[in-house]
């Protein structure tokens, strides 16, 4: 066998299973150039992938879609679109989408392309109507005449709520269509910094006319009632006189010579309160009445009306004198009231009145004062007939005419005393004595306090002391401090005195200490805890309420006065 391989047989064709001779250049072992070594004709075809032909063509094949065994398309064309038909016929099918779409935008087929579930995002196209939205905003075109475009949008935050904003509705009319804006319509200025709106706050229907020609509209209030272009050739602002106003036969002016000159006037001689000589002066027209001083006689043809005015005088020191005629007299009637005069003080803040009685009582008499002051301590008595005279007070059988004593009995001004008792020789209901007897405990004025002299109160006084300081409520049956959480709030009280043995258990008293909170001048206090004044009943469970006296007032800084005289009501709050 010749070893040259242009002496060699070429074949046509080769088996598998042929050996070619081969180089590998990658193992070295056999030398630097390469090791010899075999292969397969079927194992070189698989290294290389190559073919034997397509679809029985060899060399340079070009292929077409109906050359593919998974294509199932004849006569492909232009433009076609291929989709696997998976499960079907698993092949690739020719499929017209983009000639139906086409078709359909160019024809006005119905059509709606979504985004898959949700249907409210999508573009509908039917042959009367087209739709674009996202989600609740879109707009709708209407082909049907008269024509509608509706553009909607979302008016709330999460978007769910749509609402026509614009609106273009057709007419039947020619060259005429309603453009409805649903709220405010906005005017930008061109920088867009600044902006009006139109808005319609009228519930029913209103026609607004533009002007014929361009200019500026303005408020209402800006436009005269009556806008002219000028005033006798005036423009601007314009100040008139008489001068300006051209006379007419009935638009004359007020003169003097005019008014002088007419008949009625001189004949009008009959008014209240003009003279004679007064109507010459006026036909004259030399002395006009400027004020009602110059009538020397006035009188009133009706009521007078003052209104809120009032009758005063501007003479220094002047008196305002009413005079009735003969057996007249000056009335004050009634209203809605009983008449009554009231006599103010000099700066008009109150005053004091003289009131009828009431139309209830049919009472019609006078009343005649006395003819002078009377003298000091004397009091007004009446005849029975309504002579009024001044009378001394004397005493009567079986009255009291002077007690003596150094304890009198005064009024809270200290005004000298009407009865007077001597403790040191009186006595009530036979002489008592300790710790039974009855004692007084003095206060001063209108409150207690341990002065010599002034009001007397019941006290108590005990000869083995109280254990409470002065000005505590006790319980006098057990000599403890009363607490209105403590069911002896319930028993006979007193309250001490600056005198630690003695309590007093009716009467004014004196308290040393911090002023009840809240407390008011001639309100009730309550028993409190340890003893003391509170202004408001308890409110807490299982306390005892109990009026224990009413607040007099403050004496002093860090004194004030109460009136001591418990209830002999109580209850116990649930």
């Amino acid at each position: 066998m010749s070893t040259k391989v242009t002496d060699l047989t070429a074949l046509a064709t080769t088996d598998d299973a042929d050996v070619l001779h081969i180089i590998d250049v990658g193992d070295e072992t056999g030398g630097a150039a390469g090791t010899s070594k075999k292969i397969t004709v079927s194992n070189l075809l698989a290294s290389a992938g190559s073919v034997d032909s397509v679809n029985g063509q060899t060399g340079t094949v070009v292929l077409d879609v109906d050359d593919l065994d998974d294509v199932d398309a004849s006569n492909p064309s232009n433009n076609d679109v291929l989709k696997w038909t998976a499960g079907v016929t698993n092949k690739w099918q020719p499929v017209d989408w983009l000639s139906v779409l086409y078709t359909e935008f160019k024809l006005g087929g119905s059509t709606s392309i979504g985004n898959g579930g949700l249907t409210n995002s999508n573009l509908n196209l039917t042959s009367t109507q087209a739709k674009l939205k996202s989600g609740i905003t879109g707009i709708e075109i209407t082909e049907t005449s008269p024509g509608d475009i509706d553009l909607i949008v979302a008016t709330d935050a999460t978007g769910s709520t749509a609402y026509t904003a614009l609106n273009i509705d057709g007419s039947t009319t020619a060259n005429e269509a309603d453009i409805n804006v649903h709220g405010k319509f906005y005017i930008h200025d061109v920088a867009n910094t600044t902006k009006a709106y139109i808005r319609l706050n009228s519930a029913g229907n209103v026609n607004l006319s533009l002007p014929t020609s361009s200019g500026t509209l303005a408020l209402t209030s800006a436009i005269p009632s009556v806008p002219v272009d000028s005033v006798n050739g005036q423009t601007g602002v314009v100040v008139l006189d008489t001068d300006d106003i051209a006379e007419g036969t009935t638009n004359e002016y007020f003169t003097d010579a005019r008014v002088a000159a007419n008949s009625a006037v001189a004949a009008n001689t009959a008014k209240v309160g003009i003279t004679t000589q007064q109507a010459s002066d006026i036909t004259a027209n030399n002395a006009k009445i400027a004020t009602v001083a110059d009538d020397t006689s006035p009188q009133l043809g009706g009521n007078l009306d003052v209104q809120a005015r009032q009758i005063d005088t501007s003479t220094t020191n002047g008196n305002i004198i009413v005079a009735p005629n003969g057996t007249g007299v000056f009335e004050v009637k009634g209203d809605t009231n009983d008449g009554a005069i009231q006599l103010n003080c000099n700066q008009n803040s109150h005053g004091v009145k003289i009131q009828s009685p009431p139309h209830s009582a049919a009472a019609s008499y006078t009343l005649v004062l006395p003819d002078d002051t009377g003298t000091n301590g004397q009091v007004m008595t009446t005849d029975g007939s309504g002579n009024l005279s001044f009378t001394t007070v004397s005493g009567g059988g079986g009255g009291v005419t002077a007690v003596t004593g150094t304890a009198p009995i005064v009024s809270s001004g200290g005004n000298t005393p009407a009865i007077s008792i001597n403790t040191a020789t009186t006595s009530v209901k036979g002489a008592m004595s300790a710790p039974d007897k009855i004692i007084l405990n003095t206060i001063a004025g209108a409150f207690v306090s341990d002065d010599a002299g002034g009001v007397k109160n019941v006290a108590f006084e005990s000869t083995g002391g109280i254990s409470a300081s002065a000005g505590v409520i006790v319980s006098m049956l057990q000599d403890t401090t009363a607490d209105n959480t403590n069911a002896n709030s319930k028993d006979f009280l007193g309250v001490v005195t600056s005198t630690s043995d003695t309590c007093v258990i009716n009467g004014l008293v004196e308290i040393t200490g911090q002023i009840p909170n809240g407390a008011t001048a001639g309100r009730p206090l309550w028993l409190g805890t340890s003893g003391t004044f509170i202004s408001a009943a308890p409110t807490a469970t299982n306390a005892y309420a109990r009026v224990v006296g009413h607040y007099v007032g403050p004496i002093s800084q860090g004194t004030y006065g109460v009136f001591f005289n418990p209830s002999n009501d109580w209850i116990q709050i649930s």
